[in-house]
């Protein structure tokens, strides 16, 4: 599948407005978040919306992996149950724009605060949503749109990304 980059901000919102409101009734008393490029306005992305759900421990995670499952949501093949994470979308197939993918984390840990992080850093930092959207533009065209190398090289930004929203955090707190 060739990545496409685009930006649709308001549909994006709402539409993740409609997913949290039916994931509240499959998960009560459980935290949704809106994360990746789709909740980070003026941020391009492949238009896929990334949605955080923070489970209360491991135990908790299957629980809501049972759930999602039984709401037709797919279990995804980079899940790491043991570590507190487990990765979910709303098709078995390749991902297209207006899929859903669902991250299920441990609250408090360092993978589910880093996506938060990642979000509000990039919220508060205009220039950085910039850079970063011109980086995953430049990554595109770098690699034709080929979706293996796109994520690779994406990974990479989005880690030294993460190093300078880390620092921004400490220096702030």
């Amino acid at each position: 599948m060739v990545v496409i980059i685009s930006s649709l901000d308001e549909v994006y919102v709402k539409l993740f407005d409609k997913i949290a409101f039916h994931l509240r009734a499959i998960l009560p008393k459980r935290q949704i978040h809106h994360v990746g490029s789709t909740a980070v306005p003026g941020l391009a992305g492949k238009n896929i919306v990334d949605v955080l759900v923070s489970a209360r421990n491991i135990h908790d995670i299957a629980a809501i992996k049972r759930r999602l499952q039984k709401a037709g949501f797919f279990p995804g093949s980079h899940s790491n149950p043991a570590d507190g994470y487990v990765f979910m979308a709303s098709r078995r197939e390749e991902t297209v724009a207006g899929d859903i993918h669902i991250h299920i984390a441990v609250a408090g840990t360092t993978r589910h605060d880093d996506f938060l992080l990642l979000r509000d850093y990039l919220r508060t930092h205009p220039e950085e949503t910039k850079a970063y959207a011109a980086a995953k533009s430049a990554i595109v065209c770098d690699t034709n749109g080929g979706r293996n190398q796109y994520k690779l090289r994406k990974s990479k930004y989005v880690t030294e990304l993460l190093g300078r929203a880390q620092r921004w955090k400490y220096n702030c707190n």
